[in-house]
């Protein structure tokens, strides 16, 4: 699979309809990027730190809107996912919720007249449940504001 990529599979006599198999490496140009900004010896900068978690934000939105466009291709409304990309990626979980309520923003927004996704993201790290909350709440708050 390619790197921020999605596939459904079929799921097996114990396990749902379909499972998602989701590919959270990031492309190489991106690794290559890190590589650089490391090099660069402005590492530990607000700078630095910024443009990692623009980075890790922008890298969380294309891989959920990967996923949630299998989902819907596949006719399917209903999700339970982990916050991915935090654990071996290392991407922070304030960056992966923000990258996810912006592409559920923009699913929304894409489809007007379809269901909406059913989004269920169980956080298996007591460090992660604000940031997903915060995105929730952030969602709800765009999404009724604009």
């Amino acid at each position: 699979l390619a790197p921020l990529s999605a596939t459904l599979v079929e799921g097996g006599a114990l396990a749902p309809m379909a499972v998602a198999m989701v590919v959270t490496t990031p492309p190489r140009e991106v690794l290559d990027l890190l590589d650089e900004m490391h090099i660069s010896g402005d590492v530990g900068s607000a700078e630095h730190a910024s443009r990692v978690e623009a980075l890790g934000a922008s890298l969380s939105q294309r891989l959920h809107a990967s996923l949630f466009g299998e989902l819907r291709a596949a006719g399917l409304w209903s999700v339970a996912m982990p916050t991915l990309a935090t654990g071996g990626t290392g991407l922070s979980a304030p960056c992966v919720c923000a990258g996810l309520a912006t592409a559920l923003l923009e699913d929304v927004r894409q489809q007007p007249g379809s269901p909406r996704l059913r989004l269920r993201v169980a956080c298996f790290e007591r460090s992660h449940v604000r940031p997903a909350l915060a995105a929730r709440e952030s969602v709800l708050r765009r999404l009724f504001d604009e």
